[in-house]
């Protein structure tokens, strides 16, 4: 019961208490009134009694001196006398007395009037008395009633007896990354004997297929494809599930963590340990219409002209980790009005004869390249570098696997098949 509540019930029965003290405040009065009249009764006879008393032993005296004659009558005259005068004046006082006070009779009948309203009012109080309690009761009744239902409580479901048992799995929210880079978060049960290490090379898997590898969000290749990991690149390898394994990576660049579903061949618990790389650089195409009608320099576009852009915003993206699309990136570079651009600072230019093997040393770095190469006529194209599929020692463009923006090449060697003259590689160095 809130305070406001028990306040309410408090003030009822402090008016209910008034009313009972003021009808025994009246009644008290009542009996104070008809006590006062039987005493005035009282105090009257007992006045009358005294007087009664004192005239008679003057008269016995006024019969002893008659029976007494003797020659001295007219003293004796002269005390009757005198005692006569006494007497009859208090008789004269008592009628003064009686005459001024109330007699008998009116007072019984004014006793009688008292009692007659007493009897009346104290029906009257008594009927209002039962009836203010019985309405004070209803209400305390109803209010309590009301408070019981609002302040009523479902009782508590029974407590189930839980059985302890000794734990046999451990649970883990979180690796760190010293121990295993490619793990944002583990929420799955591992058997408490393992070691953490133990834990972590068995969870500890790679992409053995070379390439783009697709991560679906259910086990089967109709379901929507989540994003891709590529070939060497580490992940965690969870439950299979028919021809697919639950797996979870880690972007080191971006943060971003995929978990989904990836064709169990195209992994493996073993990490590659040849010299085949592929860097997850996207794709991007000069002529998407998204936009290719994007004005460079004083009269070309990125449809007409903007490989080179194409192919800065590619390798931009891969380094920050988010897509940075051609149109984005056209606004950040300086060109001619024939269109043509200069290199940012922070890329650095080689033209060396060995560059194929730079390549490869910057892919074995984490860092895609970018390459030109012209035609004859002077026509030129840029490139990028994503991958090697080869052996490591036999330097072939065809193990070379490139992002081409301005066609379906796949291959440095289609490449230069197009544009057979090399001119040099560019790459990122921050």
């Amino acid at each position: 019961m809130s305070l406001e509540q028990e306040e309410l019930v408090t003030e009822q029965m402090e008016e209910q208490t008034e009313e009972i003290t003021d009808v025994a405040t009246e009644e008290t009065a009542a009996a104070e009134t008809a006590e006062e009249t039987e005493t005035i009764k009282t105090e009257t006879s007992s006045e009358e009694a005294e007087v009664l008393k004192e005239v008679e032993p003057s008269e016995e005296i006024e019969s002893s001196e008659e029976v007494e004659p003797s020659e001295e009558v007219e003293p004796s005259e002269e005390v009757e006398t005198s005692e006569t005068v006494e007497v009859s004046e208090a008789l004269e006082e008592l009628k003064v007395s009686k005459d001024s006070e109330p007699s008998e009779e009116t007072n019984s009948e004014e006793l009688l009037t008292i009692k007659e309203k007493k009897s009346k009012f104290g029906q009257t109080i008594s009927i209002g008395h039962v009836v203010a309690m019985m309405v004070g009761v209803l209400v305390l009744l109803i209010t309590t009633s009301f408070l019981v239902q609002t302040m009523k409580r479902p009782e508590p479901e029974p407590e189930i007896p839980v059985v302890e048992e000794e734990p046999k799995v451990i649970v883990l929210s979180k690796l760190s990354a010293s121990y295993m880079p490619s793990i944002a978060e583990i929420d799955f049960d591992i058997p408490a004997h393992t070691s953490h290490e133990e834990m972590l090379v068995s969870l500890m898997g790679w992409v053995k297929e070379f390439g783009r590898v697709n991560i679906r969000e259910e086990a089967n290749t109709d379901s929507m494809v989540l994003g891709q990991i590529v070939y060497g690149d580490a992940i965690s390898m969870y439950e299979e599930n028919g021809d697919f394994t639950r797996i979870r990576y880690l972007d080191p660049d971006s943060g971003e963590v995929l978990e989904g579903y990836c064709y169990t061949p195209f992994l493996s618990r073993e990490k590659p340990d040849s010299a085949q790389i592929y860097l997850n650089v996207p794709l991007f195409k000069q002529g998407d219409p998204r936009w290719a009608s994007k004005m460079i320099g004083g009269y070309e576009t990125l449809g007409s002209a903007g490989c080179t852009t194409t192919c800065i915003s590619m390798v931009e993206s891969y380094v920050h980790g988010e897509d940075i699309y051609p149109n984005i990136m056209a606004d950040k570079l300086p060109y001619t009005y024939d269109g043509l651009l200069t290199f940012p600072s922070r890329y650095t230019r080689y033209a060396g004869a060995d560059y194929m093997q730079v390549i490869l040393n910057l892919l074995h770095a984490g860092m895609p390249c970018l390459v030109s190469g012209y035609t004859s006529d002077g026509r030129t194209h840029w490139i990028v570098v994503v991958g090697y599929n080869g052996n490591g020692v036999d330097m072939n463009p065809a193990d070379f696997v490139i992002n081409d923006p301005g066609a379906n090449r796949d291959t440095l060697a289609r490449f230069f098949w197009d544009y057979p003259l090399f001119e040099k590689i560019v790459y990122y160095t921050g």
